[in-house]
């Protein structure tokens, strides 16, 4: 057996291992997305995003443009999972327009085969994630979805074999400090302080290459 064919196994083995899907219909995704983060230790969750302008309030909510992240605690390791039945939350909120929300990252061990099965993405080829280690593919509509699938083993290779297939990455527009790479979105930076299956938060220089 090839080296790549035993890491497609393990990857195969994690994203039916047991879990619940994280991602509801990608047709059903709608603007604001909301996004709950769940983590042994939220705190640290807020900390981390805290740098870039971010801020939790007492329920763990964090505004900005174009999503809303819940942070929840939870046992278990960190994730991302989707609402896609709560279109909006209960009470108005005031949007961060310093950070804006570019693309919600989904993992998949067969890209063609994910994109087949979600024909209403309507995504084409975009650039690979150095910071991830992977190839992409970028949708159309709002949120934009980036679908993507190792190219090495690298960070997004360790998040299949760990949390199996799902939402694992957010794609922020910004300013964050750290070492740059490309991504499908341009510049980008991978915010430190999360473990090595993510979840990622990409953090793309002046708004990457999508438009408002």
């Amino acid at each position: 057996m090839s080296g790549d064919d035993a890491t497609h196994r393990r990857h195969t083995r994690a994203s039916s291992a047991g879990s619940p899907p994280r991602l509801g219909s990608l047709s059903g995704l709608r603007s604001p997305l909301v996004i709950d983060w769940f983590d042994p230790e939220p705190a640290l969750v807020a900390e981390r995003l805290a740098p870039l302008g971010l801020a939790a309030d007492a329920a763990g909510t964090i505004p900005l443009d174009g999503a809303i992240v819940r942070i929840r605690g939870a046992d278990g390791p960190s994730r991302l999972a989707i609402d896609a039945i709560v279109a909006r939350p209960p009470v108005p909120i005031v949007s961060n327009t310093r950070v804006r929300l570019l693309a919600l990252g989904v993992a998949t061990v067969d890209g063609e085969r994910f994109l087949a099965d979600h024909p209403g993405l309507d995504a084409a080829r975009a650039g690979d994630d150095e910071h991830l280690g992977a190839r992409s593919w970028l949708g159309g509509g709002s949120p934009r979805v980036l679908v993507l699938e190792p190219a090495t083993e690298g960070p997004l290779a360790a998040t299949l074999a760990r949390l199996g297939e799902g939402p694992v990455a957010i794609y922020l527009g910004g300013i964050a400090r750290g070492r740059t790479a490309r991504g499908p979105l341009g510049r980008e930076v991978l915010l430190p302080g999360g473990p090595t299956w993510g979840p990622h938060v990409l953090v793309v220089e002046a708004g990457g290459n999508i438009s408002p």
